[in-house]
Order: structure tokens, then sequence, then C-alpha cells
């Protein structure tokens, strides 16, 4: 069975098919991926050296920057290269705290990355969501957060929390003449199996 994926309206994967059951080729999982990128929201990297300055700007280091300023205004140069010592010290404190806070969250960040089930070349896969690209079949099922916006394909009548999207309380029916048959990405199944062909 073949379901077209992205019809031009929607701004999807255009003039393409896939085959519910054999999935896409690995020829086309590179061509793709190529066009289309990872799956994944760019995460705003802050360069070191921001990290580093950012530890001067808090309210306890312009106190401390203050005091330097009125104690070279004094011509105190004694007290100055204490104070300065002490800005200095407190900002190296500071940053490497956060640089290893950073470093760790993005390690745990790596460790969670979720996987799906995915139809390629006939068979059943589990890759992570970020590798996951338009004209893909992915099974989903009860617990699984949507990683991108689905097509359902066949299946279950799937219940779907869109709680985080819609601010619903009750899940919503997929497919269902009301909602239609696009699963959006960041919802998820509550109940239902399903193969659906990811749009974006």
């Amino acid at each position: 069975e073949d379901i077209e994926v992205g019809a031009p309206a929607e701004g999807n994967v255009e003039g393409s098919s896939t085959n519910i059951d054999l999935g896409l080729t690995a020829d086309e999982v590179e061509r793709l991926r190529e066009k289309w990128g990872w799956n994944e929201i760019p995460a705003p990297t802050t360069p070191l050296y921001m990290l580093f300055v950012h530890q001067f700007t808090g309210f306890l280091a312009i106190l401390i920057e203050i005091a330097a300023v009125i104690a070279i205004s004094v011509r105190d140069y004694q007290d100055f290269g204490i104070i300065l010592g002490i800005l200095l010290v407190n900002g190296c404190l500071g940053f490497r705290e956060e640089y290893h806070a950073k470093k760790s969250l993005d390690e745990l960040s790596n460790s969670l990355e979720s996987e799906i089930a995915v139809r390629r070349a006939g068979e059943t896969k589990a890759v992570t969501t970020k590798e996951l690209v338009p004209g893909d079949v992915v099974l989903l099922v009860g617990g699984t957060v949507v990683p991108a916006d689905i097509k359902f394909a066949k299946g279950d009548t799937m219940s779907i929390d869109t709680a985080a999207l819609t601010g619903e309380p009750l899940p919503r029916k997929y497919p269902s003449p009301e909602y239609g048959d696009v699963i959006l990405s960041g919802s998820t199944v509550v109940a239902g199996e399903c193969y659906g062909v990811v749009l974006h």
C-alpha cells in the first residue's frame, strides 16, 4: 500500500510516496536527510567567553565592581587590588560551576534521547527520533511522545493527549472528521497502535 507524503498545500515532501509495508530505503533516507536535515530543534549554544562574561553581570559581581571603582577613584590601590582579586576568583569559580553543569546537562540530554520503531527497507528497527526523515513509516504505541507531525496510515483509532499543545484536558481521537488524520508533534499517545508517515 502506498501513501502520498506531503501534499503541496501543506508544504511537505512533494511528489514522493512511501510504501507502508516496506518503508524508505537507505538511499532515500540519505537523500531526504540531505534535503531536510535532522529531526531536531537546534538548541541555542552559548559561547564559553559569554559564559565567562556572564559571571560579572550578577548583582553581587556588580557590587564588587562598584567597590573596585570607588577604591581606584580614591587611589586606594591596595584595596583595589584585593577587590579585583576577589572579583576574578568569584568569576572563575562561577564559570567553572556553570561549565560543568552545562556539560552534565548535555550528557544527560544525549543519554535520554528517545527511540521509535521505524519501517525501513522492509524491516522494523529502533532509531533515535532525531534520525527520522519525512516519509519514514513509524509505529505509534501507548506512551509514545509523537516526535514529528505524523499522517495516520493504518491501525487502531488513536487516543492522543494534546494538552501540552492545545490545553485540552481530554484526549483527541485520530483519525476523525473533527481532527483529521495528522497527529501533531509533541502530543502523547494514550491508547492504540498505528502506523503513520512522518510529514515534518
